[in-house]
């Protein structure tokens, strides 16, 4: 596996530092290998990485930060003590930096998913030796196919799923799945991603023809590069939306109206005699349930084992969805699910930036998109019902309540505290304090 490093040192002088921000982005263009680069970079990303008299001056963390950023480089931490770089210790003016640093591309962290930067200590200088051991074992190791929503706009996409989703095994929709993933994962390996470079070449050919615009073909030219250019930022956007999972940018804030539902009476409208609940959980699922439970999930969820996330499937509906919805009424009106549907990968999700003890990790389970509809259309099914057996001193969970509610009940119980203050019988409040998400309870 072919890739690249780069030793680093940052003029020190201030008055230079946007010729080596400039030099470390013209870097990050000289090769499409997985690049890192590490050094004494004589710079801070933030404030978090000095200590000690004066803060950094904000305009260099912004330009260094931006440099980074336009680099394609993510810093990989620090294992040990945070500062490399100290000066005057044992005074008034002692102050310690983290100016010594390992920096790589996605695409590096990619190959070697284990590495990590130590820092060596030593006493006889002010900058300590900081030390990126890459795990050599873990070198080419395959990385595990995931369907990426970028590809939906490409337009070779729907020919590669439906060619492979048709040859993959009729009675078997776990092999038509892992089929489609192969062969999207092989060709998905021919697409590039580096959109950064792309974006940038276009932004440039407009600069040019604008200056220089003068004829009809110039004015083609220029609207030709403005769609190429649109589309490659939809693109940029959706892989890296995929990726931070900031899935409230379309949901909003869903309790606006909190206070004015709380101050209206709660009339329960829905009171269902047993048997026709009862009817409504045990009537045959229907194809129209499978579709609702899949539009109602977000397409940039993370997959399971197979790579496939909710996206895949909303988009190719048409091709995948007569045999998916097939294997969904099989196992739901007859009870038959195959053994590898319900596979899950468990992903340790770290709590704090630099976790140490078991308890600075949060397991979630990773479970396939087939199974997660499953568990959806029976949710559907419940909701119906859950409102007339569920007590209502619950209020979350339930459509129609809210577990902000509960800040209102907690306001009023406090006021009525503070104004008691007459009679034999006394009242108190208990806190519960909720920690490191549901840890443990004070």
């Amino acid at each position: 596996m072919a890739w690249r490093l780069t030793g680093f040192y940052g003029f020190p002088e201030r008055n230079r530092r946007n010729q080596y921000w400039n030099m470390l982005q013209m870097l990050s263009q000289r090769s499409a290998l997985p690049w890192c680069c590490t050094g004494d970079f004589n710079d801070l990303i933030s404030q978090s990485e000095k200590r000690g008299r004066i803060l950094h001056p904000t305009n260099l963390i912004n330009g260094f930060r931006e440099a980074v950023v336009d680099s394609g480089l993510v810093d990989l931490g620090m294992k040990g003590h945070w500062f490399t770089w100290e000066k005057s210790r044992g005074t008034n003016s002692f102050v310690e930096e983290r100016l010594d640093q390992a920096m790589a591309t996605n695409q590096w962290l990619d190959v070697f998913r284990m590495a990590e930067v130590c820092n060596l200590e030593v006493v006889s200088f002010d900058h300590s030796a900081i030390f990126l051991n890459i795990y050599s074992n873990v070198i080419g190791k395959k990385r595990r196919f995931r369907f990426e929503n970028a590809w939906l706009i490409e337009s070779e996409c729907k020919s590669v799923v439906h060619h492979s989703w048709m040859i993959g095994d009729e009675g078997n929709i776990q092999h038509r799945i892992a089929t489609c993933g192969t062969h999207l994962q092989k060709w998905g390996d021919k697409v590039n991603f580096r959109f950064r470079n792309a974006i940038s070449h276009c932004r440039e050919q407009l600069r040019i023809l604008k200056r220089r615009r003068c004829t009809s073909v110039d004015d083609d030219r220029i609207e030709h590069i403005k769609q190429n250019l649109s589309s490659l930022l939809a693109q940029e956007e959706v892989f890296w939306k995929q990726r931070a999972k900031i899935f409230w940018l379309q949901a909003g804030d869903n309790n606006s109206k909190l206070f004015h539902n709380y101050a209206s009476s709660r009339k329960r409208k829905n009171l269902i005699k047993c048997d026709h609940q009862n009817h409504i959980l045990i009537r045959p699922y229907e194809d129209q349930e499978v579709w609702a439970a899949l539009r109602s999930m977000n397409k940039d969820k993370s997959p399971g084992p197979d790579g496939m996330n909710p996206g895949f499937y909303q988009h190719f509906w048409e091709i995948t969805g007569p045999h998916v919805t097939t294997a969904y009424l099989d196992f739901l009106n007859n009870g038959y699910l195959s053994d590898d549907i319900n596979d899950t990968l468990i992903a340790l999700i770290p709590k704090k930036k630099r976790p140490k003890y078991l308890s600075d990790i949060r397991p979630i389970s990773l479970c396939n998109v087939i199974y997660k509809i499953v568990a959806k259309m029976i949710a559907n099914r419940l909701k119906g019902v859950l409102n007339s057996i569920i007590s209502p001193s619950q209020g979350a969970f339930i459509p129609g309540r809210h577990i902000t509610d509960n800040v209102l009940i907690a306001f009023e119980l406090g006021h009525y505290l503070k104004r008691k203050s007459q009679g034999k019988n006394g009242v108190a409040a208990l806190k519960l304090d909720m920690s490191k998400a549901f840890d443990r309870v004070e």
